[in-house]
């Protein structure tokens, strides 16, 4: 969780405004995200497509967001 926390912290501002825009529409979960099918999604925001790429790893990685337990 920390790394994360540090991640955001560096994350330039319209990254993070993006992505939380794409997660306000309907995109496909996560663990499906490709970028090259729906970067259409995102008007072929490049920062964005990136950031859910590396999203849809952690998750595949890590699991969901909520098998994290209490922070």
């Amino acid at each position: 969780m920390q790394k994360f926390c540090n991640d955001m912290e560096t994350t330039p501002v319209g990254v993070i405004v993006g992505l939380f825009q794409a997660i306000s529409q309907k995109l496909p979960a996560f663990n499906e995200w490709d970028s090259r099918k729906h970067h259409n999604l995102l008007n072929s925001n490049a920062a964005v497509c990136d950031a859910m790429t590396e999203v849809r790893e952690h998750v595949t990685r890590y699991g969901a967001l909520g098998s994290y337990g209490q922070v």
